[in-house]
């Protein structure tokens, strides 16, 4: 009886070893999800903000450059948040039928 305890013990404990080493898999993924979203929207907002201040520095509009380049920068960096989540989805579908 105690052969087939200390083997269901051991059984446990290596559920437990993967169950741990899958909520780091789990939580490194998120930060670097985290990461992609924080570089595509400022990434997008800093071109933005430069391309507004070599215009303005070029013409003299501050308003008018300033506010819709830092607009577009704005969308331009959402709209690269999308296609990184729909390359990371793609993935994970992949790996998930694989």
């Amino acid at each position: 009886m105690e052969r087939g305890t200390s083997i269901l013990q051991e059984k446990i404990e290596k559920v437990r070893s993967s169950l741990k080493e899958t909520r780091a898999e789990r939580s490194t993924e998120r930060v670097g999800i985290v990461l992609i979203v924080l570089s595509d929207l400022l990434g997008g907002l800093l071109v933005g903000c430069a391309l507004a201040y070599i215009l303005c520095h070029f013409f003299g509009a501050h308003v008018v450059f300033g506010g819709l380049l830092i607009l577009l920068g704005g969308i331009a960096g959402f709209f690269n948040i999308y296609k990184s989540m729909q390359k990371i989805e793609a993935k994970r579908h992949k790996d998930e039928n694989a």
